[in-house]
C-alpha cells in the first residue's frame, strides 16, 4: 500500500475494514485494549495513506506531501520484513 504505486482500491477497502473493526471493538474496549490501540494506529496510518494518494491524484501536491510526512510517525508500525521480497523471508541454509 505505501510502497510502490497505489491501485486506488486497496487503500479505501483497508481503511473501511479497519474502521469497521475498530468500531466493533470499541463497543467492549476492556476485552482487547491492547489490540484496539494497535488497530487504531493502523487505521490512522491507513487514513493518511489514503489522503496522500487521493491528494496526489487530485494534483494537491502540498497536501500529499504533508500526509506523506505525517505517515513517517508510523514507520515502525509494520515489521520491516514486509518491505522485502517474499524470498527474503525464507531463511538461507
Amino acid at each position: 500500500m505505501l510502497a510502490g504505486k497505489q491501485d486506488g482500491y486497496g487503500e479505501v477497502e483497508l481503511k473501511d475494514f479497519l474502521r469497521t473493526l475498530v468500531g466493533t471493538m470499541s463497543a467492549t474496549p476492556e476485552i482487547n485494549a491492547g489490540a484496539l490501540k494497535e488497530l487504531s494506529r493502523f487505521l490512522e496510518a491507513a487514513h493518511l495513506a489514503l489522503v496522500r494518494a487521493q491528494a496526489k491524484d487530485a494534483g494537491l501536491l502540498d497536501v500529499s506531501a504533508k500526509a506523506a510526512t505525517s505517515l513517517l510517525r508510523y514507520i515502525g508500525e509494520k515489521p520491516s520484513t514486509l518491505n522485502h521480497k517474499p524470498s527474503a523471508l525464507i531463511p538461507k541454509p
